[in-house]
């Protein structure tokens, strides 16, 4: 389904205050940009759909589970040599990689960050910061030394790195 199209959706629901439609569609969108992008960029599966069909349900999904699984299977597919081009939540992997690889990739700190805010706001990140080939060299010489060991100390704070705080919430 295009995203384009969940967009119009979204905007003629909460036109018509259809607001259950509006949320459905608002959510899907929101995977399908995200946790569960493809790499055409421009479609979410219909697959998804179902996991808004009641949307009580929603704040009891494990989000993080399933956006880790998605990327995964991405990154296997990615690792492939002929591959040029990464699907998944690039920008939750990208942040994690530079919360705990400082060797990989070319990273500027946001001036204004708080440490309240999710990880994924503490980089400036810019699509040509580090090219394809420059970075699969820093992966073939990582050692273990240059690692970030940060181990989370509560479920709340792992929730507020990963960027998903918006999906605890339920629906009535």
């Amino acid at each position: 389904m295009r995203l384009s199209w969940l967009r119009e959706m979204y905007e003629g629901a909460c036109t018509r205050r259809q607001w259950t439609l509006a949320a459905r569609a608002y959510l899907l969108h929101l995977v399908g940009c995200t946790i569960f992008a493809d790499k055409s960029a421009t479609s979410v599966s219909v697959f998804y759909l179902e996991l808004f069909v009641d949307l009580r349900h929603t704040g009891g999904y494990s989000w993080a589970a399933a956006a880790l699984t998605h990327m995964y299977e991405q990154l296997g597919d990615g690792s492939y040599a002929n591959t040029r081009q990464l699907a998944g939540y690039v920008t939750l992997l990208a942040s994690w990689i530079y919360e705990h690889f400082s060797s990989i990739g070319q990273r500027q700190l946001r001036d204004d960050y708080v440490e309240d805010e999710s990880r994924c706001m503490k980089y400036v990140v810019g699509s040509r910061l580090s090219t394809l080939a420059s970075v699969r060299m820093q992966l073939d010489s990582l050692c273990i030394g240059v690692v970030q060991w940060m181990p989370l100390k509560s479920i709340e704070r792992c929730v507020l790195l990963s960027g998903f705080h918006y999906f605890q919430g339920t629906f009535d």
